[in-house]
């Protein structure tokens, strides 16, 4: 059985406010998470990059442009392109690692919370 980690970010005064909720399985995922994974697996299973060394390890919910792979002041055009996609937004992040430990190849999906659809990708080098 694998432990999935989820945050809950919001904005609050300008001041970020985070709650970890620790899942054991399904059980206490709320629908609206399950939905925003599903959502981001098919993403994972319908691209065109290697992903069977795939797993899903985070998932947060953010308020706010910046998050884990995306700097408060991105500094290429890159992670700005990711900053600008998020603006103003509501939405989770789902993160998956390379289980083989290996350089690069991890993913981060971001799904509106709202609408559930998919706002960019951010691919690992």
């Amino acid at each position: 059985m694998r432990t999935l980690i989820v945050l809950f970010v919001t904005s609050q005064l300008l001041l970020p406010e985070c709650v970890l909720a620790q899942t054991d399985g399904d059980q206490s995922m709320s629908m609206e998470l399950r939905n925003a994974i599903s959502i981001a697996d098919k993403e994972i299973n319908r691209s065109s990059w290697p992903h069977p060394d795939l797993e899903l390890v985070i998932a947060k919910r953010y308020a706010t442009p910046w998050n884990d792979v995306v700097p408060k002041q991105p500094n290429d055009s890159y992670t700005s392109g990711l900053f600008e996609k998020l603006r103003q937004k509501t939405y989770w992040e789902m993160y998956y690692a390379n289980k083989t430990g290996g350089l690069g190849g991890d993913v981060a999906i971001f799904v509106d919370q709202r609408t559930l659809e998919v706002l960019a990708i951010y691919r690992g080098k």
